[in-house]
């Protein structure tokens, strides 16, 4: 029969040895450290109150999982924390403020009825009402929350207490002496209120005070190769980690140099999080300093989170920003894509393996230049912003503009069979066509919704088939009748704010590119006054009854740039600039300037003054609408015509 040894023994330290043994300094015989495969910091305030609170109640917690790292020597028990860094730092926060965890369910109505009592017999105020009630349990609160603890040195005592309810519910003035006998006779009264203030702070201390709690911890002494893999189980079984951090465990043992700071910095960047809070990292005691950072293997996840970090600091148009510590897709399926055509996790996992043989500096480089290619090519549209906004507008998912990138890096690298890269031939052609079809594509995915959901298996077609190297002809972009015909139907009683993410906003973006050449900023215009289609609206149906109109629909608007300095916009919409051109013509009796001035505002615009109905009715509005889309799709045309091939003959 064969005989399992159990590698794992059962014990329990108080949060206090815990915590200590978690200090850079220990005053104990115990020191935790963190290995480096451990998961980021992800908890909030709230999820470490509940902790505590589970505690308070007596709740189980889970167990922590602990390494024993050799014997121990003289200074310490060494261990490693493989399971539970989360619950350790909402220990952590609790023990530098334990007061923070006080809660109204601490303090009895009961005791709250005998201070406004007492107090009441000594000041001027009356605080018997319910109102004055919860002032002095919203004080009680208040004061427990800002002592440091609960001893009398931290301001934990009747004193303090009384003294703060005499200022804040009595009324008393801040002046010491008279303070002080208040306090003192209050304490010294025949009510006996400073033992049963004494009581309460005491029970306060009981119900809130986990400091020598037990919290249940196992500790393995198996052999420490197998830890990435218990750490892997352990993760996958219980709480998730993101889609990548379980590589954190599996790809430990694959290890190379890194060659470039900025990825470097960016690793790093990620262990001062988690060093900030003051725990004591394996890693940093390796590589303590910027030489030793410089020269140490990195694991492969080490190296594919600094990449993607690099990626977003590199370009921004391109990779929305994450928090330094967390592992930004970008660098895992950037690399998948462009090795092994596919972002799944069959995909992204056997990436150490592949790329074993590879100069990593050189593969780097071609992901790099591919990426300054996509960057470049889609320029033109992503470098716009709305005025006045500070983020990037992203039209994109993270997959689609990896299969972007991905096919970029497809049309003119290949990785042999040793791991080498090469130049394809004729690269160069491929890459002219494509520069002309990825502002296509991106354009119209926007508006057949093609990257719906996670987009895994849309970006394995994309690379697969190179479909971002296929021209759109012009017929594909009937697609744009369609959704203009759906939009002419959303009924609006007032003015809707218009979103920069919206597929209109790109569109126009698209025509209006050439008249924003010279701008980096834009403001939206609508071309009749949204005060003439709000409610009450002049729009009107034939018995004279308000209909409401699509006021934001595309063939209402215009991208201007943010520094013109048209009327329009700032003080008047198209129309109404018209309607007040018409009333007061040219107070100088320059006309040709005024008829300049709205040519100028009709080409800004692309839209004819004429246009523009004189009856404000429903069918008046649709047929200027469906007028002027045509004119923004006819610019589209003009503007985009060496990318938009005939249509095939057949």
């Amino acid at each position: 029969m064969p005989i399992i040894r159990n590698y794992a023994k059962a014990d329990s330290w108080t949060v206090t040895d815990l915590v200590d043994a978690t200090s850079m300094e220990p005053r104990g015989r115990r020191k935790i450290t963190i290995p480096i495969y451990q998961r980021r910091l992800t908890w909030n305030w709230k999820q470490q109150k509940e902790l505590i609170n589970s505690i308070k109640k007596g709740f189980p917690i889970g167990a922590l999982l602990m390494y024993r790292d050799g014997e121990p020597d003289e200074e310490y028990e060494r261990y490693k924390l493989i399971d539970g860094l989360q619950r350790t730092q909402a220990l952590r926060i609790y023990c530098l403020k334990p007061n923070s965890h006080v809660t109204r369910e601490d303090i009895g109505d009961g005791f709250i009825d005998f201070i406004a009592d007492s107090v009441s017999r000594i000041s001027d105020n009356d605080l018997s009402s319910e109102r004055a009630k919860a002032k002095i349990l919203e004080i009680t609160l208040q004061w427990a929350w800002e002592r440091e603890g609960f001893a009398e040195s931290d301001g934990w005592s009747e004193k303090e207490y009384v003294e703060t309810l005499l200022l804040e519910a009595g009324g008393m003035e801040a002046d010491e002496y008279p303070l002080y006998q208040a306090s003192k006779a209050l304490l010294e009264s025949e009510y006996n209120i400073k033992s049963r203030v004494r009581f309460f702070l005491d029970s306060l201390q009981k119900r809130s005070d986990i400091s020598q709690a037990e919290v249940p911890v196992i500790i393995y002494e198996g052999d420490s190769k197998h830890l990435p893999e218990v750490f892997r189980l352990l993760n996958t079984q219980g709480a998730k980690l993101s889609r990548y951090e379980v590589f954190a465990a599996q790809w430990n043992d694959y290890r190379k140099p890194i060659k470039n700071h900025a990825i470097i910095d960016a690793v790093w960047r990620k262990y001062a999080e988690v060093e900030r809070e003051g725990f004591d990292l394996d890693v940093v005691r390796e590589s303590p300093d910027e030489s030793s950072r410089l020269t140490r293997n990195y694991t492969f996840f080490e190296y594919c989170f600094g990449l993607g970090q690099h990626l977003i600091e590199s370009f921004p148009r391109l990779f929305a920003s994450t928090a330094v510590d967390m592992p930004p897709p970008a660098g895992f399926n950037l690399l998948s894509a462009c090795l092994t055509q596919g972002v799944k996790l069959g995909d992204v996992a056997p990436l150490p393996e592949r790329t074993h043989e590879t100069d990593m500096a050189k593969l780097e480089a071609c992901v790099f230049e591919a990426a300054e290619f996509v960057d470049d090519a889609m320029l033109p549209i992503l470098r716009l912003s709305l005025a006045n906004k500070s983020k990037p507008t992203y039209y994109h998912s993270l997959n689609q503009i990896i299969s972007m990138i991905g096919t970029a890096f497809q049309t003119r690298y290949s990785l042999s069979a040793n791991g080498g890269l090469e130049n394809i031939q004729g690269w160069e052609e491929q890459r002219d066509e494509l520069r002309k079809t990825l502002p296509m594509h991106y354009l119209l995915d926007k508006f057949e919704d093609n990257w719906r959901g996670s987009g895994d298996g849309r970006l394995q077609s994309v690379l697969q088939e190179l479909t971002y190297l296929t021209p759109i002809v012009r017929q594909s972009w009937d697609a744009f009748d369609l959704w203009h015909l759906n939009h002419l139907s959303n009924r609006q009683n007032v003015r809707t704010i218009i979103r920069d993410h919206n597929p209109e906003i790109l569109l126009l973006r698209y025509v209006f590119v050439n008249k924003l050449a010279h701008t980096d900023n834009y403001r939206v215009e609508h071309i009749i006054s949204t005060a003439k289609l709000q409610t009450p609206p002049s729009y009107l149906a034939g018995d004279g009854e308000p209909i409401p109109g699509p006021i934001n629909t595309i063939g209402n608007l215009a991208l201007v740039p943010a520094d013109s300095d048209a009327d329009f916009g700032k003080f008047l919409a198209f129309d109404e600039l018209l309607d007040a051109r018409q009333r007061n013509p040219d107070p100088w009796g320059h006309d040709h300037y005024r008829d300049e001035y709205l040519h100028d505002c009709e080409d800004l615009l692309l839209c004819k003054a004429d246009m523009l109905p004189s009856e404000l009715t429903q069918h008046a509005f649709e047929t200027f609408l469906l007028q002027r889309f045509e004119i923004l799709k006819a610019e589209f045309f003009k503007v985009w015509s060496d990318h938009i091939p005939p249509d095939p003959t057949t």
